[in-house]
């Protein structure tokens, strides 16, 4: 959902043509239809999203990857349970929550509900950079002191790595660099945490596991506070202003 949310950020704010946008979500959803369910109509064309966000009155689009434990800017009253998803704000509202199924890309409206949780965590692509280094120097420490690590026995996966590849051309190259630095250590971690490692017994493997999830779910946070912060005015500091461990809070 990262470049969803990145298009869609871009096209709100002008800076991506709708025949990109389209063209980037139906690739980014290649095993299903390019069609979208709208309020539980029937599929309707893609490019009916973009015509229905501009009649909710979308103005923000925020990033959320919930997981266990943390689900912060999930909205109440949200059907399903916490998933991937791009939330659409109206002023300091969120309005509909759009998400990918199997039948095509999925809009549903929301009862307006506040977005100070997401509003919270924007950064700036420096105030990101500053994170990342804290959370891989703290993580690094760590498992090195459990000493549970080896090479890997199979090739990196690269799926972040190519959903982010395209990007629209108009984004900071900062903003670009780094969110290209996340998907790399994002998929590293993903294979390191389909390996045992060098652990021996089932603690072991527990401990080194729990680290990792730890440190997976910092770069996601990073990433949903990059994504973010394009919805702040240019200019902005106050990323820049918050600590530089804002994303190692407890996953």
């Amino acid at each position: 959902m990262t470049a969803s949310a990145v298009w869609l950020s871009s096209w709100l704010r002008g800076a991506a043509a709708s025949d990109d946008v389209l063209e980037a979500l139906a690739e980014l959803a290649p095993d299903a239809p390019a069609v979208v369910s709208l309020q539980g109509d029937a599929p309707a064309p893609l490019p009916e999203l973009l015509v229905a966000l501009r009649a909710a009155g979308a103005t923000s689009v925020w990033l959320l990857l919930p997981r266990p434990g943390r689900t912060i800017g999930w909205p109440p009253g949200a059907p399903d349970v916490p998933t991937p998803a791009v939330l659409l704000g109206r002023g300091e509202l969120g309005v509909s929550l759009l998400r990918h199924a199997p039948s095509g890309w999925r809009l549903d409206p929301l009862p307006p509900a506040p977005l100070v949780g997401v509003q919270a965590q924007m950064l700036t692509p420096r105030a990101g950079a500053r994170a990342l280094a804290d959370a891989v120097t703290s993580a690094a420490e760590r498992l090195e002191r459990l000493g549970l690590d080896r090479p890997a026995t199979r090739p990196q996966p690269r799926s972040w790595e190519r959903t982010l590849m395209r990007l629209p051309e108009a984004l900071d190259a900062q903003f670009g660099g780094l969110l290209a630095r996340l998907a790399t250590l994002h998929d590293a971690l993903d294979l390191a945490g389909d390996e045992d490692g060098a652990a021996v017994t089932a603690g072991e493997a527990l401990a080194r596991s729990a680290e990792l999830q730890a440190v997976l779910g910092q770069v996601e946070d990073i990433i949903v506070g990059l994504v973010g912060g394009l919805n702040a005015p240019s200019g902005i500091t106050a990323g820049d202003t918050r600590s530089a461990t804002a994303a190692d809070r407890p996953a």
